[in-house]
This record gives C-alpha cells, sequence and structure tokens, in this order.
C-alpha cells in the first residue's frame, strides 16, 4: 500500500535499538506504520533508492511534509509498486515532491505515493509577468508590461524581507550594493531544543527479559504478554507491542514460554533442548548441545543408547554426561554415602 504521510524531521536523532532509525534534521520520511501514538516506522528518503533504510522514529520529532502546489490527473492510473499511488483522470492531488524527472511525490488526503509525471500537470501556478525593475530613492519598484497599472514596491526598511537575485555587470552590482548596503542581517533566533522523547515503560514489569531470535543476531528487552495463535506477545522497552512468530525465536525463549504456559509450543526439534535443561544442564549448554546432536541427526529417543565416549566425541562436559545419563536412567544417581 502507498505511505500513510510524508514527514519532515525536526530535530536528530540516534537510534538507541536495531529497531530505530537514525534520522537528521530536515531528512524527509515516509511513514508505512503508525498505529503507536509515541513510535512510527518510517522509510528515510535516500539519494539512492536502492538504499533502503526503515525503522521506528518518535513522532514527536516530525511535522507534515509541506505542499508545494497541487496537480491534476490528465488520466487514471493504476498503481503497479506498493510506493505508488492509485489515482483517476480528473482528480485533484496535493504535490510535495517534483525533484525527481519522472514521477511526483503526491497525497490525496488518505495515503500518500509516487505517480508518473507525464500523467499529472501542475495546477494553481502563479503567472509570470514580464515588466521593469529600478531602483529610486533607495526603493525597489517593478512596473507591469502587461497592466501598466501594476507597480509594486519594496522599501528596504520594512520588515518584511525581499529576496532578489539580479543578474548583470560589476558596475550594475556595485551600484546596487551602493544604495543598499550595509543591511544589518538580522541575528537568528537560538534552534529550538528537541522535545522530550516518549517515555518508555517507567518500572520494568516482572516478566521482562532479554529475547532472541533464532539466529542469535537479534536482541530486545521486552515484557512477555502471552502466547497465542503461534505468536509470542511482547511489550518492548520503547512502548512498541510486537507479536513474533514463534518459529523465530530461540530454544531459549521457547522455554521460557513453555514454561509460562505448561504446554508445549514448539515443534519437536526444540524436544532436545527440554531435555537437556531438565536434566539440570544449563540454558546455555543446553542449547549448544541440542545444535549439535541435531547436526549429527541425534533425537531424543536414541540418547539412554549413548555412551560416555560418544557423548564426549559430542563435546559434552563431563559433569553433563553424568546428568544426562541419570536422566536416562544409564545409571543411577550416587548415594550420599556412596
Amino acid at each position: 500500500m502507498p505511505f500513510l504521510k510524508a514527514l519532515v524531521v525536526l530535530f536528530d536523532y540516534e537510534a538507541k535499538t536495531e529497531e530505530e532509525l537514525t534520522i537528521k534534521e530536515n531528512d524527509v520520511l515516509y511513514i508505512l506504520e503508525d498505529d503507536d501514538p509515541g513510535w512510527w516506522k518510517a522509510q528515510l528518503k535516500t539519494a539512492n533508492p536502492n538504499d533502503l533504510q526503515v525503522g521506528l522514529v518518535p513522532s514527536n520529532y516530525v511535522e507534515p511534509l509541506p505542499s508545494i502546489g497541487a496537480v491534476l490527473g490528465l488520466y487514471s492510473y493504476q498503481a503497479a509498486t506498493e510506493e505508488e499511488l492509485t489515482f483517476e483522470e480528473g482528480d485533484t492531488l496535493t504535490l510535495y515532491e517534483q525533484d525527481n524527472p519522472d514521477w511526483f511525490l503526491v497525497g490525496n488526503g488518505f495515503q500518500v505515493g509516487f505517480v508518473p509525471r507525464n500523467y499529472v500537470e501542475e495546477i494553481d501556478k502563479k503567472k509570470k509577468m514580464k515588466g521593469s525593475l529600478d531602483i529610486y530613492n533607495k526603493t525597489i519598484v517593478f512596473g507591469s508590461e502587461e497592466d501598466k497599472s501594476t507597480v509594486r514596491q519594496w522599501i528596504r526598511h520594512e520588515e518584511s524581507h525581499v529576496y532578489l537575485d539580479l543578474g548583470g555587470t560589476k558596475q550594475e552590482a556595485s551600484f546596487i550594493a551602493t544604495h543598499f548596503l550595509p543591511v544589518t542581517a538580522p541575528t537568528p533566533a537560538p534552534a529550538p531544543a528537541p522535545p522530550p522523547l516518549p517515555a518508555p515503560v517507567a518500572n520494568k514489569p516482572k516478566n521482562t527479559r532479554m529475547w532472541t531470535d533464532r539466529s542469535g543476531n537479534y536482541k530486545v528487552e521486552a515484557e512477555y504478554l502471552g502466547f497465542h495463535d503461534g505468536k509470542i506477545s511482547l511489550h518492548k522497552m520503547n512502548g512498541v507491542k510486537i507479536a513474533v512468530p514463534v518459529r523465530e525465536m530461540s530454544q531459549i525463549d521457547i522455554f521460557y514460554v513453555e514454561q509460562a504456559t505448561d504446554m508445549k509450543i514448539s515443534e519437536s526439534d526444540s524436544d532436545l533442548f527440554r531435555f537437556f535443561v531438565k536434566a539440570g544442564i544449563p540454558t546455555e549448554d543446553a542449547l549448544r548441545y541440542s545444535s549439535a546432536f541435531r547436526q549429527e541427526k541425534i533425537d531424543s529417543t536414541v540418547l539412554p543408547y549413548l555412551t560416555r565416549e560418544v557423548l564426549k566425541d559430542l563435546k559434552v562436559k563431563e559433569g553433563d554426561i553424568v546428568r544426562i545419563q541419570i536422566a536416562t536412567g544409564s545409571i543411577q544417581p550416587r548415594s550420599p554415602d556412596s
């Protein structure tokens, strides 16, 4: 679907987690999700279209991107990608960007997206006026060639500012500078301080812990909310709620949820991990052993038949070998008197 809206960044923000997005003042963002009031999922506008940067940004660090005009649909257009916007012939669309030679960024009041430039026509453009520009008694005077009654004047002592780009010779530039300079530049106002970030969870709830994905590359601190429809619901410290499919979580996290729900929630490939943990093996070693055993195609049904030598070859620690053999019944635990 097209973007929800286009925004401009007011303040710099440095990402604190892998899910957040680093942004700079005046960056342009295209919003993908705004369900959470404090944090919005955004795509950063980049010079290289292939450099896709997406992440969460604080909603009070941005404001709507100002429009630069409007366009009229010359032909109907059906969006071909998720970033494009569908419109009908005769539709009036708000124009936000026109720096791409082939595509305009426009909005229809509900969504924002790209449309082909040759399918629309700009409207409400100010008509250029031909005329003469003169300087008289420290006043800039413009007279229209088409309407002789149209005369505009700008006096340099007025508070309003007029920016002129006047081409000409060095002598002409010197004449203008002599009559209008020096002009004291206004003192720029101090930059406003960024607003406070949306408040994270103040006191960590009881079920808050570090969660890790199956690859081990991504970690997030979050509160466990529950398990439903094959997904683990989590409440992150920045306030965002997520639901992660159980197949994407690490064995340690799956075991945690199984203990909390008192039910088996994953496929049989986690049976080894459960066995090792229940045998008293630390979770990190249990995770390592279960991974090594699966690579050797060893499941929990053959554990009672594994000898000490085989377990040693699988890099199982001496103490853990004893725990495994006690758990499988291969040996009996020693009594205090033995």
